[in-house]
């Protein structure tokens, strides 16, 4: 061991050879020697890095170029520049690196940020640094310039920046984020770093106030209700509380006359996610199919307004908005993105609507499947309280409304992750309690969500003190019949918008205008020609003079007795150019045309041997393939739709209650809670609260209603009657 440390150890150290004599006479014992060895023999030899041939000079980057004379020094850049930050941007799909840079030229600093992608080709040098930065010309400077770069920047810290709102599981903490951070189960969390821009830079949400701050924020909130019918602004209310709960996927359009104050309401609901969501800070219907798309994705878990959606110019222009209006909410409807490829052929990922979409406009979207992933509401003339909107738009300026879901989220985010395993469940129960065999089938789902939104917000201002249980009890039957009231009226909008129904209504026009006709068999004028498309004309002259009948237009049927035969192609080549004419044409094809007729029961016979839905019939001289229909298919009455497009196994029952307010968040209670909260200030009866609106917890109709006060048969919006009601109304499961 003795040699090894002679031999080796001097060769370490860089001295000459010694003899054990000389290591000793420096007063080293031998067991010193032996121990130094053995940790020279464990920790092998570390190399020395080289020194970089890149430096920064005032003059700009130089590369040492090595020659055999020694170091050449070639001028790469005018310019020195170094990355300061490597900026991972997440949306929620993907993550794009950047590259925060800080750049100097000339004794100027330059601060800017560009992608990752874009750093080698140095396109970015005299973008941002003007036309005074020079690279100097050589087939690989360009490559010494990025490397100078990157060694002058040192150790490059990383930074993670969201890109977009609502909750994110981060640091094991369920978190809502926002233009401003993020809000968790403490409130703000500091370090958590958003970027947004544009028209989201302003989904900035305050801190979370307590005690009575907070308390009268509640209030503010739920005082909006009264700026019109409940009809109209409890679904809108509850949107908002449901946009917080996460992924939702339907849309609201609220429609209206214009100056009928439909926006400034619209605003008010928004800026429950931001102070300055006002009506000056909104995006339209004139933005691109893209720009909204692109929007709606990245206000994740946050109401969005889309304004003034009003098709005008011609045909071909009214036609394009209600396509504008089809994609975006469709896409929102089905939780779908637009799928596309990178140029190297790989597959983005898709970015679908992620906020809960509130549009606004003069005009209703056109389509039922449309209209079924989407609640109307509609304004009437002069049904707003102008009064109390100038005092709701106060309290949306002072930040009440913002206020209010700030502290809404942060009680969310202490029980988030057990609300997400318990929401499929009670929307089931409540979607149950909504659903009609008149209604489309996705119309309860959407009702349970809504009342989803406001039971949890109505749990929310119960624990913080805003509001008593009776309180709290009161709102939730009010809103429950308010729900159920929408839910009827959207019934009506759905049978408007039905394929087979206004594929007669088409029809039917074309022949009343004269663009077609109905002849009997034989060819010749049917019973009742007016009705068919015929007119009676004058002909010949003079004592020749009379009067015949003349048919009109194009023949598309044959009518014999109670039956009615349609030439399928004619029929509907006549129904389309009606609705080219009128800027609503049909949504469908012919052949979709005719399973529908079938399924709704329209069509009296098909030719099953043959498996198709026409039959063979002899009529205008000749075997033909026709539609087979009844004679009053075109005259039958608009008001009652032949058979609804979607049964349901669920009867109509008049003696289901309201269902119970409490939701579960307390132990899974199925009654209310036993105890009030421990506040201060609390507002009873029609007290005035400290926003200046009147806290009216009293039911628009104090009178229970049975099956008859009800627009539309079915469970939702029942009160029960008799002895008993405040214990029925806490029965539903939860």
């Amino acid at each position: 061991m003795a040699k090894v440390a002679l031999i080796y150890l001097p060769a370490r150290e860089g001295a000459k050879k010694q003899g054990v004599d000389d290591y000793l006479a420096d007063g080293r014992s031998v067991n010193d020697l032996l121990g130094l060895a053995t940790r020279e023999l464990k920790s092998p030899p570390q190399e020395e890095k080289p020194d970089s041939p890149y430096r920064a000079t005032p003059s700009g980057l130089v590369f040492d170029k090595p020659t055999q004379d020694g170091s050449i020094p070639v001028p790469l850049a005018n310019f020195n520049a170094r990355i300061i930050t490597d900026v991972v941007q997440d949306d929620g799909a993907e993550e794009q690196r950047l590259y925060e840079m800080e750049t100097e030229l000339n004794g100027h600093r330059y601060h800017f940020t560009i992608p990752s992608g874009r750093f080698a080709g140095m396109g970015w040098v005299p973008e941002h640094l003007g036309a005074m930065a020079i690279v100097y010309p050589g087939s690989l400077l360009k490559d010494h310039v990025r490397v100078a770069i990157q060694v002058h920047s040192g150790d490059v810290p990383t930074r993670w920046v969201f890109t977009h709102t609502g909750w994110r599981y981060i640091d094991g903490e369920w978190v809502h984020l926002h233009a401003g951070g993020a809000i968790g189960r403490d409130g703000q969390v500091r370090s958590i770093h958003t970027d947004l821009h544009g028209k989201l830079a302003g989904r900035v949400m305050p801190d979370p106030p307590e005690g009575e701050e907070l308390r009268v924020s509640i209030r503010a909130s739920l005082g909006l209700r009264k700026v019109g019918p409940r009809v109209i602004t409890v679904p809108l209310l509850s949107a908002a509380y449901r946009a917080a709960l996460g992924d939702s996927d339907f849309s609201i359009h609220l429609a209206g006359q214009t100056g009928e104050g439909k926006t400034a309401v619209a605003a008010l609901i928004q800026q429950h996610f931001g102070l300055y969501l006002d009506a000056r800070n909104l995006i339209t219907w004139e933005s691109t199919e893209n720009y909204i798309e692109a929007i709606a994705f990245q206000a994740k878990d946050q109401v969005l307004l889309v304004d003034d959606f009003k098709p005008r110019g011609s045909v071909y222009d009214q036609q394009r908005w209600h396509a504008k209006a089809d994609r975006v909410l469709r896409a929102k409807g089905n939780a779908a993105g637009r799928q596309r490829r990178r140029p190297d052929t790989t597959l983005r990922p898709e970015r679908p609507p992620r906020s809960l979409i509130l549009s606004t406009g003069e005009d209703v979207p056109r389509g039922q499947s449309l209209r079924a992933r989407m609640p109307v509401l509609e304004l009437g003339r002069d049904e707003l309280d102008w009064d109390v909107l100038t005092q709701c738009q106060k309290a949306a300026a002072e930040g009440r409304y913002a206020q209010a879901m700030s502290g809404y989220l942060r009680w969310l985010a202490e029980r988030y992750e057990e609300l997400q395993e318990r929401l499929k469940e009670e929307h089931a129960e409540l979607r149950a309690l909504t659903s009609t065999s008149m209604q489309h089938r996705r119309t309860p789902g959407v009702t349970a969500d809504l009342a989803l939104g406001l039971r949890y917000f109505l749990n929310f201002a119960r624990e913080s003190g805003a509001i008593s249980t009776e309180q709290a009890e009161e709102f939730w039957e009010e809103g429950w019949r308010a729900l159920g009231e929408a839910a009827s009226a959207q019934f009506q909008h759905q049978v408007a918008d039905e394929p087979t129904r206004r594929f007669r209504e088409l029809l039917g026009a074309a022949i009343a205008s004269g663009l077609a006709h109905v002849a009997d068999p034989k060819g010749d004028k049917p019973w009742l020609p007016t009705a068919w498309g015929w007119r009676e004309v004058p002909v010949g002259t003079g004592e020749n003079e009379r009067t015949a009948w003349r048919p009109q237009g194009s023949l598309v049927g044959w009518v014999e007795e109670e039956n009615l035969y349609l030439e399928p192609e004619a029929a509907y080549a006549t129904a389309q150019k009606q609705g080219r004419d009128s800027g609503d044409q049909l949504t469908i094809t012919r052949t979709t045309l005719r399973k529908r007729l079938h399924e709704r029961g329209l069509l009296l016979a098909v030719d099953e041997g043959r498996q198709v839905l026409t039959v063979r019939k002899v009529v205008g001289g000749r075997r033909r393939e026709v539609l087979h229909l009844p004679s009053n298919f075109l005259s039958a009455p608009s008001t009652e739709p032949d058979k609804p497009d979607h049964e349901h196994d669920i009867p109509y029952n008049a003696t289901t209650s309201v269902p119970s307010l409490w939701s579960g968040l307390n132990g899974n209670t199925r009654s209310a809670p036993d105890h009030e909260p421990n506040i201060s200030g609390q507002v009873t009866g029609d007290e005035q609260s400290d926003n200046g609106l009147v806290a009216d917890h009293t039911p628009d109709h104090k009178e229970a209603h049975d099956c008859a006060e009800n627009s539309t048969p079915g469970r939702i919006g029942q009160v029960p009657q008799g002895e008993g009601q405040a214990s029925e109304r806490r029965l539903f499961p939860v």
